[in-house]
């Protein structure tokens, strides 16, 4: 049986700075049949594809990596950083390429 959730959060109001409490609720679902009794086979579909989007975007998500992987990824943002002080040293062959750095 589905359940409503509610809660609080809060964020910043980016045009006056002051801080908003914004309240929030949601159905929590016990189970797949559940979702598919309340929602209809399609739209579950939807809302999966969506959340799937949305976890495939949240670097939280990532799966975990190798610590061969993470040397490796190490290694290549040491280069790219390399490359971008190299550039910054040579603003015109940057603008050649079409980089701003700013």
């Amino acid at each position: 049986m589905p359940k409503t959730l509610t809660g609080k959060g809060q964020r910043t109001n980016k045009d006056t700075g002051e801080v908003e409490i914004i309240d929030f609720s949601y159905i929590e679902y016990t189970s797949v049949s559940d979702a598919e009794t309340s929602l209809g086979a399609e739209r579950m579909l939807k809302d999966l594809n969506r959340m799937v989007k949305t976890d495939a975007r949240n670097k939280a998500c990532a799966p975990e990596q190798s610590e061969e992987q993470k040397a490796k990824a190490k290694e290549v943002r040491a280069k790219q950083r390399e490359v971008w002080a190299k550039l910054k040293e040579n603003p015109d062959l940057a603008e050649q390429l079409g980089i701003d750095l700013e």
